[in-house]
């Protein structure tokens, strides 16, 4: 690692972690733990807040990364696609949160 870091070693900040989440997209990991907290409603992903969160930026003006202007996109991904995750996630917390018999298993 140090050949990675080289000289900025001195400067990192540590913090000792019980679990390791790794995510291409930051957000979407938190959206992860998130689900995986879920069996508690009120800790439930929704789209809603996050579509009205990311619109709540566009509109007071804050510019995306990747377009360099206000848009309805974070990380470059599109609030579309995001809302889509969301709704995966709520579906399979939904799924393994219920108890179906598994026929012929």
């Amino acid at each position: 690692m140090d050949e990675v870091i080289g000289d900025y070693l001195d400067r990192l900040c540590t913090a000792g972690d019980d679990h390791l989440v790794v995510a291409a997209i930051s957000d979407w990991g938190a959206y992860g733990v998130a689900a995986s907290l879920a069996c508690s409603p009120e800790l439930a992903v929704r789209a809603g807040p996050i579509d009205r969160a990311l619109r709540s930026c566009a509109d007071a003006g804050a510019v995306g990364g990747v377009a360099a202007r206000p848009v309805l996109r974070d990380d470059g991904i599109l609030l579309e696609t995001r809302r889509s995750f969301v709704t995966l996630l709520q579906a399979i917390v939904t799924i393994g949160l219920s108890y179906v018999q598994s026929p012929g298993h």
